[in-house]
């Protein structure tokens, strides 16, 4: 009966401890893995986490020069399409002047020109506390954009009739 007993209380123990040692380590593997997915979610580069926003909250984004020169490079063809006028507007006004001088002028090139929203190739650079994104769609014709802001921009179809 005393080795019975023993017996049993052996068989306890180390199933006691079986248990103890499982549990570590699975608390261990579960542990390093959320570490990997709490660094790789941080990245936001890469990855952005679902959230849900409130009143006057924001998420910060990162835009590469690439997507900003072809958003603006969008806009400006959206508005020739939709609104000539306002196009027309966008354009820098001392260029807009020297190098069409009223809409029908504009309309007039517009309508003899091929152009498309299609980005090929991009540049940006800086001038005086302003970021210049110049613009080539797929037909070669040049779109510089001088901003002044996000979506805040005056446009130039050439780099030589003025100054930029």
């Amino acid at each position: 009966m005393q080795k019975l007993l023993k017996n049993k209380l052996l068989i306890a123990l180390i199933c006691l401890f079986v248990f103890v040692v499982a549990f570590y380590l699975l608390r261990e593997y579960f542990a390093s893995k959320e570490k990997y997915t709490e660094s790789y979610l941080r990245d936001e580069e890469y990855y952005m986490v679902p959230k849900t926003y409130g009143v006057n909250e924001y998420s910060v984004t990162k835009i590469s020069d690439q997507d900003m020169s072809r958003i603006y490079l969008n806009d400006y063809i959206y508005n020739i399409n939709q609104n000539i006028e306002f196009a027309y507007n966008l354009l820098n006004e001392e260029y807009r002047n020297k190098k069409f001088g009223n809409l029908e002028s504009f309309r007039n090139y517009i309508n003899s020109t091929k152009y498309s929203n299609t980005l090929t190739k991009y540049s940006k650079s800086s001038k005086l506390g302003k970021t210049i994104y110049g613009a080539y769609d797929n037909y070669g014709n040049h779109y510089i954009f001088k901003t002044s802001g996000v979506m805040q921009y005056e446009v130039y179809l050439d780099d030589y009739t003025v100054e930029i």
